[in-house]
């Protein structure tokens, strides 16, 4: 005879209509996102390949391909900046993480950002790269053989393929002197449904309390959101979890 336990097993619980249309509304959006950025890249295909030819390592990197990652593939903790004020800002984090055992690598965005490299690679930086173009197919290329432990997104780089790659390989992600503008707020807000779903596991480190605000109403966490101040000003302390 089944049990109450079994037979509650055999009644699994349907997925909610709103989950389902959640569901729906991220692969419609990420879908959308993907064919934007692949006709993109195809309608700029000439310049891009113009610039091959004049700034081959740059766009090398750019498509995913940061060469060889001995020693540091599976144990690195990946900075994103894009900007040369993300970056410097970001030096303090590198250290940090340096001086704790890790092996931080970082990603910049903008040419003037990377020619900090020397300074960052000073700091601590196991290696410096461009960014690839937040197109999923590079994103997944790349992750595969980086294999971070973890993602760590200077200030405002919402960068929805990034974050939706990190999160299909469950890797921790983490925004630190995150800032966010009320334009920028307003401007996003009719993606909130699905920034939700990209932030939802996500952690938040503030600038200040209206920022951390702003990030919970564009569908952080509360519980995952702090106000933790600027690496630009504040150096970073504490224990790093051994886990993640």
């Amino acid at each position: 005879m089944p049990t109450a336990s079994t037979q509650n097993a055999d009644k699994a619980p349907e997925t909610a209509p709103g989950g389902r249309q959640a569901d729906a509304l991220t692969l419609a959006c990420g879908g959308l996102y993907g064919l934007a950025w692949a006709g993109s890249l195809l309608a700029a295909s000439p310049y891009l390949a113009g610039r091959a030819v004049m700034h081959a390592p740059e766009m090398r990197e750019r498509m995913g391909a940061w060469g060889k990652l001995d020693g540091v593939a599976g144990d690195a903790i990946w900075v994103h900046a894009a900007s040369m004020g993300e970056t410097r800002g970001a030096l303090p984090l590198v250290s940090a993480l340096r001086a704790r055992g890790c092996h931080p690598v970082l990603s910049v965005v903008t040419p003037a950002a990377h020619g900090l490299a020397q300074e960052a690679v000073a700091a601590g930086a196991h290696l410096v790269r461009f960014a690839p173009f937040d197109f999923q197919p590079l994103m997944s290329s790349l992750m595969k053989g980086l294999q971070p432990r973890a993602l760590l997104i200077c200030e405002t780089e919402i960068w929805p393929g990034l974050l939706g790659e990190a999160a299909r390989r469950r890797i921790p992600v983490a925004f630190v002197s995150a800032r966010l503008t009320h334009g920028a707020a307003q401007r996003m807000r009719w993606l909130r449904p699905w920034l939700r779903r990209l932030l939802r596991s996500a952690c938040v480190a503030a600038q200040s309390q209206r920022d951390a605000e702003r990030w919970i109403s564009l569908g952080a966490r509360p519980e995952r959101v702090r106000v933790t101040g600027n690496t630009k000003y504040e150096c970073p302390c504490g224990p790093i979890p051994a886990e993640k």
